[in-house]
């Protein structure tokens, strides 16, 4: 009974959260931000060496170009992930709210009380579910957006050099 009542809750959370992020989806469009992720960027952030070598200045600034676009398409995936977690957050905060009197006595630990409301409140243990598999998420894309970046900016500087020399070498 405890499991049909737990999926039950796991499926009102995803419907809500589903809503949520439609809500977000149509915040994007309207600013007008499509991205899309390509396996040229993959190629890009794992060139070697030698890749970088034989790069002219033109192709440098293509692949800064596309590396920039990546970048702000992982940066919206960073704010999707923490736009969801601090949805999850509030969601658990307000039902918490609403029982911590209930919970232990005046002595016991907030977070005692919070892990106990959780455990025994089947909505609160699929929101909690949901808040480590988003939590897990914006951990891995934290900083990667700016990582993206910091190698356009590279490539745009290699780019000005190879230009740069190539210009001296024709004087």
């Amino acid at each position: 009974m405890k499991n049909m009542e737990n999926n039950k809750e796991q499926t009102y959370i995803e419907e809500r959260l589903s809503s949520f992020e439609e809500e977000l989806d149509t915040l994007i469009a309207n600013i007008g931000i499509t991205l899309n992720n390509t396996g040229e960027c993959n190629k890009v952030l794992n060139f070697t060496f030698e890749d970088l070598t034989n790069l002219d200045s033109e192709q440098c600034a293509i692949y800064q170009i596309q590396l920039e676009q990546y970048a702000l398409y992982v940066q919206q995936l960073t704010n999707r992930s923490y736009s969801i977690q601090n949805w999850i957050n509030h969601n658990m905060n307000v039902i918490f709210g609403k029982e911590i009197q209930n919970i232990g006595t005046q002595y016991t630990k907030f977070e005692e009380k919070k892990i106990c409301f959780i455990q025994n409140n089947s909505y609160a243990t699929a929101l909690n579910k949901q808040l480590l598999t988003i939590t897990s998420k914006c951990i891995e894309l934290n900083s990667l957006s700016s990582k993206i970046s910091q190698i356009a900016s590279s490539l745009s500087n290699l780019g000005k050099t190879k230009s740069w020399i190539k210009q001296a070498n024709q004087n």
